[in-house]
């Protein structure tokens, strides 16, 4: 099977935890690999394992 390809989320807000997270989720070849948010909790109520950090330039450094 073909490697994944890593995805970023930039914030987490209605759109990201509506549309964007579950579509990459639930797309065969895609991962959701972490989320840059100034609110963890928002993140991990939905996705519990998955990483995130506050700064975006450090999200670059988990794909």
């Amino acid at each position: 099977m073909a490697e994944k390809i890593k995805v970023g989320l930039l914030g987490y807000g209605y759109a990201s935890k509506t549309f964007h997270a579950p579509l990459i989720m639930g797309t065969p070849g895609l991962e959701l690999a972490g989320v840059s948010s100034s609110d963890a909790s928002k993140v991990h109520a939905d996705w519990p394992s998955m990483t995130v950090v506050a700064d975006p330039q450090a999200l670059l450094m988990t794909l």
